[in-house]
């Protein structure tokens, strides 16, 4: 899931854009640079290549920092171990589909891996209720997350007023994931369309569709698991 997101391959064609810029510079420089001014184009480019270098390894630290958070979510419930990445691989699919733009998918990926990290540490009688605002409330001060802490906090609404559309996502395909566990994907989905309404009930038609389409890729089942 993680290597999949958007956004590590996001700013590659910026980048080979400014490579392109920086060949057309090299070419108008070198009649009157010579030999120093090819010199000084080709610095700039291996400053620039290992600076984007330096980029990736930084955004593909902070995605394996979540998803290990994914997984400490899990680890005092055995029966939820994978959840958090099937969700996130669910809600990516769905907020495609529905015409997400890449920013808002890469908030969709991470505000799903880290939809149940109100959890750690904590498994009171009321988790199931309060564990949205205490995992948004982990997230909201790190700077790198901060559009992602509104679907945590409201993954589990249902007024369409206040609730972003990539909660909406993350939350239907929440709920289908944790149904599809003990009554398999078919029912799963028949109980979504029946119960949901509004955006809720347009993003279990969408996921419908997905799973439709890419259940061999997706590996779901029809079977409970």
């Amino acid at each position: 899931v993680l290597e999949g997101f958007i956004s590590l391959v996001r700013p590659l064609g910026s980048v080979y854009m400014v490579h392109i810029a920086m060949a057309a510079v090299v070419l108008r420089v070198y009649p009157s640079l010579g030999a120093w001014g090819l010199a000084i184009a080709l610095l700039l480019t291996l400053i620039l290549q290992n600076s984007f270098n330096l980029y990736l390894r930084i955004r593909r630290a902070y995605a394996q920092t979540i998803k290990a958070l994914a997984h400490a979510a899990e680890m005092d419930r055995p029966q939820d171990v994978g959840h958090a990445e099937r969700v996130a691989e669910l809600a990516i699919a769905v907020g495609r589909e529905s015409g997400l733009s890449s920013t808002e998918l890469e908030h969709v990926g991470y505000g799903a891996l880290l939809h149940d990290v109100g959890r750690i540490g904590y498994d009171g009688e009321d988790a199931d209720t309060t564990h949205p605002v205490r995992g948004a409330e982990i997230v909201e001060a790190v700077p790198f997350l901060e559009g992602v802490a509104p679907l945590i906090r409201h993954h589990r609404d249902t007024d369409d007023d206040v609730v972003p559309e990539g909660a909406v996502i993350v939350g239907v395909c929440c709920r289908y994931d944790r149904l599809r566990s003990h009554i398999g994907a078919r029912a799963a989905l028949e109980r979504l369309e029946a119960e949901e309404e509004g955006r809720r009930l347009r993003a279990a038609k969408t996921l419908a569709s997905v799973v439709s389409r890419r259940s061999g890729s997706l590996g779901l089942s029809e079977d409970p698991s």
